[in-house]
């Protein structure tokens, strides 16, 4: 599968650096499994968010999980 995107001018509500249809578009996508809405920070600040901080932990960990390897220690897939 191959998505192609095109960057548009800001046209609609957004955080100030993702418009909301473009954080919303990830929910229609085929194979996406889970999709995160945080609230409560500014984009630009959420790497110090301690909630945005325990998310991409737990999503970094689940990926982790899918991973399976030869016995070589290479992926086989995600």
């Amino acid at each position: 599968t191959t998505y192609t995107f095109k960057l548009k001018d800001r046209d609609g509500p957004g955080d100030g650096t993702v418009p909301t249809p473009s954080g919303e578009a990830a929910r229609r996508l085929e194979g996406i499994r889970d999709v995160f809405g945080l609230a409560g920070f500014d984009h630009q600040f959420s790497y110090n968010n301690e909630i945005a901080q325990h998310t991409v932990l737990y999503a970094v960990g689940k990926l982790v999980q899918q991973i399976t390897l030869k016995e070589d220690g290479t992926c086989v897939r995600l």
